[in-house]
């Protein structure tokens, strides 16, 4: 299980977090009809609520396997530093634990044989205080430089970045496990009762999903309108990502930044951004809308005083999400 970070929903990504932009490498691509990452062989959580930790798991051990490094990693030591609860465990908790200290080899903090184990036995299970100072050195060096949270909506984005890494995603489920599947089939569903994280690893020419689960079948296929709530990688983003961001953007809106060298209005910025937020929502398209959030202040301030209209900025940012060019310069006053 994971928590849910916020009432009601599954996730809330905050467009300020747009780490996607230093992947590496363009964001979008053209893909194949069909693509499957051969991931390391998926282990059994059990009555665990570690499916966070072993996904994590999965996803460092595959990006070290492409540096040449072959490890097995402890899903009991990222549950225990990330503090899981027997709720589940925040997805950003776990891999701030594998980023700050590092991620223990298996062999040092192995997992407990789980079907001898039950809730009784939680705080042993929890205790890694066994660990000496050798055995975290050498965790330390398979620290994870980065992560990023993608667009869960943004399904051309998820499957460019599908070449290169697994994604870890979180959906809901229903109570009952063994029902979920039907012909190792998993189809969508509008009643959640529990909250689970696993990996997308590719897709098939239907245009479904192939996941990777730690909970049941070990991999099965997903229908592509299922509900992902949120989705995540790992990166090895720069430790000064945020000020590289934000020169780029400089660079690109130097001037709609500015505000086209005019006074600043607040309350018309606060006005404007109201409208906007209106005018994309009327769409219902939730991956345009993620996509505007990555140029709100530009398109705020392209309203407030560039002499752009709403419908305007909205086709600007469909025009983008398709193409990955403005249909503006929005650098420029409106004609």
């Amino acid at each position: 299980m994971f928590r849910k970070m916020t009432s009601g929903v599954l996730y809330e990504l905050d467009p300020r977090l747009a780490q996607i932009d230093l992947i590496g490498g363009p964001l979008y691509r053209s893909t194949p009809e069909t693509h499957q990452l051969k991931l390391p062989t998926a282990e059994y959580q059990s009555w665990t609520p570690f499916c966070v930790s072993y996904a994590s798991e999965t996803m460092i051990q595959y990006e070290w396997s492409k540096k040449g490094v072959t490890q097995d990693f402890s899903e009991r030591w990222l549950a225990s530093r990330s503090e899981t609860s027997k709720r589940g465990a925040f997805v950003k908790n776990v891999l701030d634990v594998a980023r700050k200290e590092g991620v223990i080899l298996s062999k040092d903090c192995p997992m407990l044989n789980l079907d001898a184990y039950r809730w009784e036995s939680w705080d042993t299970i929890m205790d890694v205080s066994f660990l000496d100072e050798q055995a975290k050195e050498r965790g330390r060096k398979y620290s994870i430089k980065g992560y990023a949270q993608l667009p869960a909506h943004d399904r051309a984005l998820l499957k460019s970045q599908l070449l290169d890494h697994p994604i870890g995603i979180t959906i809901g489920l229903g109570r009952t496990f063994n029902e979920r599947y039907r012909n190792n089939f998993l189809e969508p569903t509008d009643k959640y009762s529990v909250y689970h994280m696993m990996i997308l690893r590719g897709w098939d020419k239907n245009d479904d999903w192939l996941v990777q689960d730690s909970l049941g079948l070990s991999q099965y296929t997903m229908s592509k309108d299922y509900e992902i709530g949120s989705a995540w990688i790992i990166t090895d983003l720069p430790n000064n990502w945020k000020e590289l961001q934000e020169i780029k953007k400089k660079m690109e809106f130097e001037i709609a930044l500015a505000h086209y060298g005019q006074k600043r209005r607040f309350n018309d910025e606060v006005n404007g951004g109201a409208k906007l937020l209106k005018a994309f929502k009327r769409f219902k398209n939730q991956s345009v809308l993620e996509a505007a959030g990555r140029f709100w202040t530009v398109y705020i301030n392209a309203l407030v005083y560039g002499g752009y209209s709403t419908t305007d900025l909205v086709n600007d940012c469909y025009h983008w999400r398709r193409t990955g060019q403005h249909a503006f310069n929005l650098n420029n006053l409106r004609k």
